[in-house]
């Protein structure tokens, strides 16, 4: 695993400390607007926000990349999304949320267009599942770890913001200063429209779609189910931290599995778990300790959507319509 992991260590380290940030403020949010006594519809349109704002950044990702090429574009929004963290504890108001949520999300899909064309640029098909596995098992490190800082104090305060802020800052570091080359891109760079995107890679583009719906309510509404269950914050945390650890332990195996059969029948077998066990945790309620299991397994097929699905329209595409193609599926 070390020669896969050691070319692009330093993208992976920089992509850890923005999910750590980020991670953080996704669930810090939904506490805090549960505390000020936001409505479940209102928490979700404040979710609903970064996804409107990842929306709308998977059109200007490309832009963005060809005038100022990747580590700049990569500074730039990494800035933006640590302005962001901190004026949403400086403005509370639900409304002004939604707006810097869409912000949010437009600079952080931005940031995952960058990071993961330049895996895909480095990486040989025949590691790209591993690779990409390795790509998510780090994320979901990082969402893990993200989610125990919510101990260190109430989301009423603006200590954890301030964190979420710091470690968005500092993934900056390890990108800015790489040697790796960038990758190269052609000046008539078009964009992927999700009708070529369907007819090329069907299947791909629908794992990302599914991706999107289970991971955005996921993350908007699984902490404040867990908070008005009457769990506290310590068993939020760790509610959301097993779904988050089931992703990590799956996606190597998951990862190298893609690698070796059709990618398109591990997506469905996947699939297909994750719905029987949403199924059965709905229509058999158990005890916490059982329910932790349950999201843990979960999250394990559940997190493993997304990679295959990008290993397998990789396949299909050339090596310089990967932008463009990773970039439409980020719009799906």
């Amino acid at each position: 695993m070390l020669p896969l992991v050691m070319p692009v260590s330093s993208l992976l380290i920089g992509v850890a400390l923005l999910l750590f940030g980020s991670g953080l403020l996704n669930t810090l949010i939904s506490l805090r607007g549960g505390l000020e006594g936001y409505s479940n519809s209102l928490i979700g349109y404040i979710t609903s926000g970064y996804f409107l704002g990842y929306f709308l950044g998977s059109f200007m990702g490309l832009m963005l990349l060809r005038r100022i090429g990747h580590i700049r574009a990569f500074a730039l929004c990494s800035a933006l999304a640590a302005v962001t963290v901190l004026m949403h504890v400086l403005w509370v108001n639900p409304y002004v949320w939604i707006v810097l949520r869409v912000i949010n999300g437009a600079a952080l899909v931005i940031l995952y267009t960058i990071i993961e064309s330049w895996l895909n640029d480095q990486t040989p098909s025949a590691k790209r599942g591993q690779v990409f596995a390795i790509y998510i098992a780090v994320t979901l490190v990082a969402l893990a770890a993200a989610q125990q800082l919510l101990v260190l104090d109430s989301p009423m305060n603006f200590t954890l913001f301030a964190i979420a802020a710091m470690l968005i800052c500092f993934s900056l570091m390890p990108v800015t200063w790489t040697r790796l080359p960038q990758p190269k891109i052609q000046d008539s760079l078009q964009r992927y429209s999700t009708r070529k995107l369907m007819k090329l890679a069907p299947v791909a583009a629908t794992g990302g779609i599914l991706s999107g719906l289970v991971m955005g309510s996921f993350w908007g509404l699984m902490p404040a189910y867990a908070q008005q269950t009457g769990l506290d914050s310590h068993q939020v945390a760790s509610l959301m931290s097993a779904a988050i650890i089931g992703g990590l332990l799956f996606q190597y195996p998951i990862g190298r599995l893609s690698d070796t059969h059709d990618r398109r029948l591990i997506l469905a077998a996947i699939s297909t778990l994750g719905a029987a066990i949403t199924l059965l945790t709905w229509l058999m309620p158990v005890p916490y300790w059982m329910l932790l299991g349950n999201v843990a397994v979960w999250g394990g097929v559940a997190f493993s959507l997304y990679p295959v699905a990008v290993a397998h329209l990789v396949d299909n595409v050339d090596s310089e319509d990967i932008l463009p193609a990773g970039s439409a599926i980020l719009l799906l």
